[in-house]
């Protein structure tokens, strides 16, 4: 079996061919190293028989342009591509160009890495699932995260957890963006959050006082429980274990696995990004129709927002001739105005 790292960084591609040296069983994979996209294919005879390839994006100077080659060059292989940075969005964008699975070099385990070589090989969807889901289109969790604002756990949430809730178009709320009648006592308006959303995910990693209190409420409430947890945070508190858990070391890491766990198809990987100008509007149409009929969800106010600005800039060119005309007719307008004030 024969695999392929591609990798500008000489580093790089020592470092992954070490991971697979001393991961697979001895002897049974045969790593061939590129420095380039377009050196790939010269590297095997049979490409239908490499199982995967490693894409490095470090110190790439071509990051756009390699997958399109690889795609073309390898199009039935899994393709897995390795950040330089713990980047969700740059994650999520080379899943739209056809990526099988995107780590970042950051990521702390080898043994995390071969595990994601290993799905790639033995022809498995990158991660198992985490729950079921079962309804899009109803408030879907409440995620209780320390109150501490400049926990780590705020930095997971914002930047991994809620852009991949928004491309699988699932309600997941923090309690202060839940609305909640105001006659309720702290204690109940978190009971009734909770209550209200069938799945309660907690950022375990960084257990304090109201992150185990809400999580003593989801198990008595007998919800769907998901426990994200960072590597090597410290130790679980001692509350019931309950079937559902996210071990990660980077964003990335959260975010791929929360995306192809929670049932993440490619048509989702870009929620705001249409294959046509006629599309997004009717999609934007659908938005403002159910916005004023039975009120959007958080995910769907965002998508609004941001199909109202790819609107504006793909229908600017458009009203450019218009509002060139209107310039024109009111330079002239002023200028004649002028000139009967002088006569």
């Amino acid at each position: 079996m024969r695999i392929i790292i591609v990798a500008s960084d000489q580093t790089r591609q020592n470092f992954l061919g070490e991971v697979v040296k001393v991961c697979a069983p001895r002897g049974a994979i045969d790593v061939r190293k590129a420095y380039t996209a377009n050196d790939a294919a010269s590297t095997v005879q049979d490409r239908d028989t490499v199982p995967f390839i490693v894409l490095s994006l470090v110190r790439s100077r071509t990051p756009d342009l390699d997958m399109p080659i690889l795609k073309r060059d390898f199009p039935k292989v899994r393709i897995i591509v390795e950040l330089e940075d713990d980047d969700v969005e740059s994650a999520f964008k080379m899943l739209e160009l056809g990526a099988f699975n995107v780590v970042s070099s950051v990521i702390t385990k080898t043994s995390r890495l071969w595990q994601v070589f290993r799905r790639a090989i033995a022809k498995e969807p990158p991660y198992d699932p985490i729950v079921t889901v079962d309804d899009r289109n109803r408030p879907w969790g409440f995620i209780s995260l320390p109150a501490d604002s400049e926990s780590f756990a705020h930095n997971d949430y914002y930047f991994a957890i809620r852009p991949t809730m928004n491309r699988l178009g699932l309600d997941l709320r923090r309690m202060d963006e839940i609305p909640i009648e105001s006659v309720l006592l702290p204690a109940e308006k978190i009971k009734q959050a909770i209550a209200d959303r069938p799945v309660f995910v907690t950022l375990i990693s960084y257990p304090t006082p109201n992150v185990q209190r809400e999580l003593e409420i989801a198990s008595t409430l007998r919800k769907k429980i998901i426990f994200l947890r960072r590597a090597d945070p410290g130790p679980l508190p001692s509350l019931p274990q309950i079937p559902g858990s996210v071990d990660y070391s980077t964003m990335t890491e959260l975010a791929m696995k929360l995306f192809f766990g929670l049932g993440g198809q490619l048509s989702q990987v870009r929620p705001n990004i249409m294959r046509s100008l006629g599309q997004k509007r009717r999609r934007h149409g659908e938005l403002i129709d159910k916005k004023f009929s039975g009120g959007l969800s958080l995910s769907e106010n965002e998508e609004l927002e941001k199909l109202e600005k790819a609107l504006d800039q793909a229908e600017a060119p458009l009203y450019e001739p218009i509002m060139r005309a209107l310039i024109d007719r009111r330079e002239r307008l002023k200028s004649s105005q002028n000139e009967q004030r002088r006569t």
